[in-house]
């Protein structure tokens, strides 16, 4: 997927282009000390650590409107699950200011950014939690960039996936949590972009999933994640009442019609069927 043309506000200074600037950048990455960024669009203020991603991610959230639903009340119960450095919760904060939104983020890297950037806007019912979701509670191998957040912190996860392989990601230990254990109340939105733990997750909270209106996930699917099969996650969903929508890339896709290249994205809205 092509980056999206460069934001305003956003764009590095001319001096960041020179060969010197490259050079001295990249032995500060190696060191995880080269300077975070901070950019204000549209009266929000963000700072991160990688320019690409963050450009990527915000074209997603804000100009594509990747987490846009309609909640049955003003004050919606969301669980953003996978908040990264927090683009989706000042999205959601934004197009909806009374929304209780339980935030959780297992990448400590990501999670103090998730921080900073919930702080610095002054988000109120806003709760963050460091933990990854997982089939039981307690602790689990995560993996990390190696570079902190000046690598690509979106790919960190809990489960096998390709990029991992690459030499870029070092292994810690993180907190784990059960989705079903925040499923006691009525929840508005389940979003989810959790690496390829999607499937396990799901399946362990399938008996609350009543409690949850409308779900957008992104499913990663790989030959090396069996686990996370997609017969199986459209099985739960289907079983707890939703309709599915799929989108691949730009298209609305039917599951017979997914290209199933190793690896693959999908973007899954599932909405309660009210036929």
């Amino acid at each position: 997927m092509r980056l999206p043309r460069p934001l305003a506000g956003i764009a590095g200074s001319d001096h960041e282009d020179g060969w010197l600037w490259t050079r001295v950048g990249g032995w500060l990455d190696r060191r995880r000390l080269s300077p975070l960024h901070e950019s204000t669009v549209d009266g929000l203020r963000f700072t991160y650590g990688n320019r690409a991603e963050f450009k990527r991610i915000y074209a997603d959230i804000f100009q594509h409107d990747e987490y846009a639903f309609s909640p049955a009340t003003d004050t919606p119960r969301i669980l953003d699950c996978g908040s990264h450095i927090g683009l989706s919760v000042l999205y959601l904060k934004r197009r909806f200011p009374r929304a209780r939104v339980v935030a959780f983020e297992p990448n400590p890297d990501a999670f103090a950014l998730l921080e900073r950037n919930v702080a610095q806007n002054a988000l109120a019912d806003v709760e963050l939690v460091n933990a990854a979701l997982a089939p039981a509670a307690g602790a689990i191998p995560f993996e990390i960039h190696r570079r902190g957040v000046r690598g690509h912190t979106w790919g960190g996860s809990g489960a096998p996936n390709p990029w991992i392989g690459w030499g870029n990601y070092l292994q810690v230990t993180v907190p784990a949590a059960r989705l079903s254990s925040w499923l006691d109340e009525p929840v508005a939105l389940l979003k989810m972009d959790i690496e390829g733990m999607e499937t396990v997750v799901l399946a362990e909270a399938e008996p609350r999933l009543g409690a949850v209106a409308h779900v957008i996930l992104e499913y990663h699917g790989s030959r090396m994640n069996p686990d996370n099969e997609l017969d199986r996650l459209l099985g739960i969903l289907d079983r707890a009442g939703f309709a599915v929508r799929i989108k691949q890339g730009p298209r609305w896709v039917e599951p017979a019609t997914i290209e199933r290249a190793d690896p693959f994205w999908l973007t899954i809205y599932a909405d309660r069927d009210r036929e």
